[in-house]
């Protein structure tokens, strides 16, 4: 005897989900979220206003501004708070690399070497909720 092996031999056509076309949503644009830098980020040089950053694979471009949070342990004689400013640090195209970024701070240290990190970010100057 013939048995019809339905509906394995003979499937349904099926359509598109048209509830998923009638909500379609764009992509949104991420917003600028603050980066955790590495340990001992910033190289100060006794008696300069230079302080480089240490930021792997930052991706910055020239006039962003930067801030600084959470500095953390003492810098060699460079202020937290200089570096914590409010207002961050805008950077021009002659200072960055594609690991490395310069600001300058107004008062000159008083020795040279390596610190901070731990738990310091740099991110935008003001972080959208």
């Amino acid at each position: 005897e013939f048995e019809p092996k339905q509906p394995q031999l003979e499937p349904r056509p099926s359509s598109a989900d048209g509830i998923s076309i009638r909500n379609v949503r764009v992509d949104r644009i991420e917003t600028a979220v603050p980066n955790l830098l590495p340990s001992n980020p910033f190289t100060i040089t006794n008696g300069s206003t230079t302080v480089t950053v240490k930021e792997p694979d930052h991706g910055r471009l020239t006039s962003d501004t930067v801030r600084f949070r959470d500095v953390g342990t003492p810098l060699l004689g460079a202020s937290e708070s200089e570096l914590e400013t409010a207002s961050g640090f805008s950077l021009s195209a002659s200072t960055i690399t594609d690991d490395n970024f310069t600001v300058t701070i107004t008062t000159a240290p008083s020795s040279t070497g390596v610190g901070g990190g731990g738990m310091a970010s740099v991110g935008p100057v003001t972080i959208s909720t």
